[in-house]
């Protein structure tokens, strides 16, 4: 079954593979559950998290007050992520929804 949609989060748990298209090319096509472990958010302050998101791939930053929250994705090191929350950054996994938001967003972003 197929299911194509821009409102992932309403069928997210229904899903085994995801393929994500932008302008018309395959940007990226995996299971549901790989691609989840691929993505994490850190939320702290923001000169920590800007230190714990260095050789990251930074999707998505948003900003209020001194909190920043930087959505990153790739190859996540269990290790850098543990690191990151000893100095007191939130690590929080990321909606497949907010993934393709960020994924296929042409605006340029904030720290990458």
């Amino acid at each position: 079954i197929i299911l194509s949609s821009h409102l992932v989060s309403e069928g997210e748990h229904l899903l085994e593979t995801v393929t994500i298209l932008h302008e018309g090319n395959v940007l990226l096509s995996d299971e549901a559950d790989a691609l989840r472990t691929r993505g994490a958010t850190l939320t702290g302050p923001s000169a920590l998290v800007d230190q714990h998101a260095v050789g990251q791939t930074v999707v998505g930053v948003r900003d209020l007050g001194p909190t920043r929250q930087a959505t990153v994705f790739g190859d996540l090191d269990d290790e850098s992520l543990r690191s990151a929350q000893a100095d007191g950054i939130q690590v929080g996994s990321v909606p497949l929804q907010d993934l393709f938001i960020h994924l296929t967003n042409d605006e340029p972003r904030e720290g990458s």
